[in-house]
């Protein structure tokens, strides 16, 4: 069984989903990946959201507001074995409703 639930960036399934997500770039990223990483900051990061199955966490996105009309999505991260499953279709649709919640 799959649920959503919302957190912020002190959430300790989000601070490692961030750090695998962090890795993973680093690799694509190579040389450049210093100047990305600048703003990739998960500070003040207050619309998390992580997914579980079976209580088990496996994905996560956020977002931040950009400006009275927009929001930005960031770290949207799965476990590889996961991958394909749609969570990050479930995930991206649930921060767009928070989102409009906000409005």
């Amino acid at each position: 069984m799959t649920s959503i639930k919302r957190r912020n960036s002190s959430n300790e399934d989000f601070i490692f989903f961030v750090q695998n997500l962090d890795d993973d770039l680093a690799k694509r990223d190579g040389a450049d990946h210093a100047f990305y990483d600048q703003f990739n900051s998960i500070k003040n990061l207050n619309h998390i959201i992580v997914l579980y199955e079976n209580e088990e966490p496996i994905s996560c996105g956020a977002f931040k507001k950009f400006d009275t009309e927009s929001v930005e999505i960031k770290c949207m991260f799965t476990l590889p074995e996961h991958s394909g499953a749609g969570h990050a279709a479930a995930i991206f649709s649930d921060l767009e409703r928070w989102a409009r919640e906000l409005k």
